[in-house]
């Protein structure tokens, strides 16, 4: 298993922010059809698989979001700083 994953998953649900899940999640831009996934949603689908470029950068922007969240930064502010950092992957 992805140990980014798990770590993102655990960081999550620790810090009781796994309802805004769905703001660092990829499809939350309008480049896609579907609607965002929850925190649990997210992880079991890539759970056991390879996970890349969108859903990587997803769980990447997601660990910086909660990391900025544990130090004390809102998770509103943490979520806009982590989409700074970790951008919509572009083909």
């Amino acid at each position: 298993m992805n140990t980014n994953l798990l770590e993102m998953k655990k960081s999550w649900e620790e810090q009781n922010i796994a309802s805004c899940f769905s703001s660092v999640h990829h499809f939350i831009s309008d480049k896609f059809a579907s609607p965002p996934s929850s925190l649990k949603s997210f992880y079991d689908w890539c759970k056991g698989r390879e996970i890349r470029r969108e859903n990587e950068q997803t769980v990447a922007r997601a660990i910086y979001a909660a990391t900025l969240n544990k130090g004390g930064t809102f998770i509103t502010s943490a979520i806009a700083e982590s989409w700074e950092k970790y951008p919509l992957v572009t083909r």
